[in-house]
């Protein structure tokens, strides 16, 4: 076992490269390596999902500060449009009209200062620093059975590194 030091935003990422990396592209690794991979997820999953629910209700609160009534934001309709920017008809040739709410002016500079500050205090959150025990693989090894026409890229070996015996800023158990 292997403890690791990893910021917050550094699991973030892990978990997010790991739910698009399941697939084929992991059935190329020796089973221990995909049981590591998955274990060392499972270490992470608890702690980024919520920082990520936490966060989340963060800006669900502003939205419904800001725009949940009519005190700080009123009603307003527009067409809508496409990907292209292209105005959408309905069957009888009548644009689609979407109703929206926007901010009145009196509080955009409130609801724009909220919501950085806001950020800043996420992004602190972000950098905060966890220890965690991994399972350990030997990443030079794995690397070096790879198929010469592996699916696996450069940017899937920098994720794995979190779990490689051989990466400079581990701490033995």
């Amino acid at each position: 076992m292997i403890n690791r030091t990893l910021m917050l935003i550094e699991a973030q990422n892990i978990v997010h490269w790991f739910n698009t990396f399941q697939g084929e592209r992991i059935k190329e690794l020796p089973i221990k390596i995909q049981w590591a991979l998955l274990s060392g997820v499972k270490e992470l999953q608890p702690a980024v999902s919520k920082f990520e629910e936490f966060r989340d209700g963060l800006a669900n609160e502003l939205q419904t500060e800001y725009f949940g009534n009519d005190d700080k934001s009123e009603p307003f309709e527009r067409e809508k449009k496409n990907e292209n920017g292209d105005v959408i008809y309905d069957d009888d040739g009548n644009p689609v009209v979407e109703s929206l709410r926007k901010i009145k002016d009196e509080y955009i500079k409130e609801y724009e200062d909220k919501a950085r500050e806001l950020n800043a205090e996420i992004n602190k959150l972000l950098i905060e620093k966890t220890t965690y025990h991994f399972k350990e693989i030997d990443l030079d090894a794995v690397i070096d059975n790879l198929k010469d026409d592996t699916t696996i890229t450069l940017d899937d070996v920098n994720m794995m590194s979190f779990i490689d015996i051989n990466s400079a800023d581990k701490e033995s158990e």
